[in-house]
């Protein structure tokens, strides 16, 4: 039996381009990056606004109720582009993941009988559910984390 070839390296741009052409395509890159520059830009702005609250004098300070509605607003805008973006991050992958299992299973299943031949129904499976599992699980909570 031959052992199978562990391969190790960097994904690349061009590898998370393929994952995301399995979803809606490049639009789906677009989408999302909006969104993570709102959410970034969104976050920014309360620092901002308390900034030049606090440059105030104290009378001045209890008078501008204009400044808290400004930061509530932002922290609850914030608070919602951060659950959007982790929605539409969630929703493109499941889509992504969705139609790269359909892809990888039609094409297993058209192979030539020498691929079942020379590689063990286990190992298939076992490979098969492994890299799976990482699309579905582990892909979308570190890009959300990272981005």
């Amino acid at each position: 039996m031959v052992q199978e070839k562990k391969m190790e390296g960097n994904i690349g741009l061009r590898d998370y381009m393929n994952l995301f052409s399995f979803s809606i395509g490049s639009t789906a890159i677009v989408i999302y990056f909006l969104i993570a520059i709102a959410t970034s830009l969104i976050q920014l702005v309360p620092s901002f606004v308390l900034a030049k609250w606090t440059k105030m004098d104290l009378e001045e300070q209890q008078e501008a109720t204009d400044y808290m509605w400004i930061f509530t607003g932002c922290v609850i805008g914030f608070m919602l582009l951060v659950f959007l973006r982790a929605t539409v991050c969630q929703l493109f992958f499941l889509h992504a993941s969705t139609n790269m299992h359909n892809t990888m299973a039609e094409k297993v299943l058209r192979a030539n009988i020498i691929f079942f031949d020379s590689n063990p129904i286990g190992t298939i499976t076992t490979r098969f559910s492994k890299d799976q599992t990482i699309i579905d699980m582990l892909l979308p909570v570190i890009v959300v984390l990272v981005t």
